[in-house]
């Protein structure tokens, strides 16, 4: 499948009444690109007899998702790796940091046109680096920051247990429903609010 556009991304932190949205918004950061690797376990043969009997490629491999995103709010940003954040407002990364898990969505469009979500059950995200550089003359042109998400299974009871990406394409409003209930937390413990 070919994806046109990386419109929105909605990220629920484990626990959390908040989804982030992430859709180009002045001061509420936008998304650059998103890309997803490890769907497919790399195949391999089994022998039996004396000849390759068996092709075993279940399950998927090392998923992960890369995304760009330009302009994240620190409170967003500090949130989802896991930074700690005094009463000051002061963020603290060390031997303490783990990450929440999170659920995520990514919304895009096929080449036909038509919307296509992209869901992520569970999974962690990091941010290996940040980097400062020099102004110049010329007006700057931010770049985006790159964010590893890594999913695993879901691990719910439902039909999503055991699944680790979700996706759907269509123009069915309950459709979507079906999958935001079934990637978000949306019950009063866990809360629907977005941020």
């Amino acid at each position: 499948m070919d994806l046109i556009g990386a419109k929105r991304v909605r990220i629920q932190p484990a626990g959390s009444n908040e989804i982030f949205v992430v859709e180009g918004k002045e001061s509420e950061g936008g998304v650059i690109s998103a890309e997803i690797e490890g769907l497919s376990k790399e195949p391999s043969r089994v022998f039996a007899s004396d000849v390759a009997y068996y092709v075993s490629s279940k399950g998927t491999g090392e998923t992960s998702v890369t995304f760009t995103l330009l302009d994240i709010p620190g409170k967003v940003e500090d949130k989802i790796l896991g930074y700690k954040t005094d009463e000051s407002g002061i963020s603290f990364v060390g031997d303490d940091t783990d990450a929440p898990y999170c659920a995520v969505t990514l919304e895009s469009e096929d080449l036909s046109g038509e919307k296509a979500i992209l869901a992520f059950f569970k999974g962690k995200f990091s941010r290996d680096a940040i980097s400062a550089e020099t102004t110049t003359n010329e007006a700057p042109e931010p770049e985006g920051s790159e964010y590893t998400f890594t999913p695993i299974s879901d691990d719910r009871d439902g039909k999503s247990k055991g699944q680790v990406m979700a996706k759907y394409v269509g123009d069915e409003e309950e459709t979507f429903k079906e999958l935001e209930e079934l990637v978000f937390d949306t019950t009063d413990a866990g809360g629907s609010g977005e941020a």
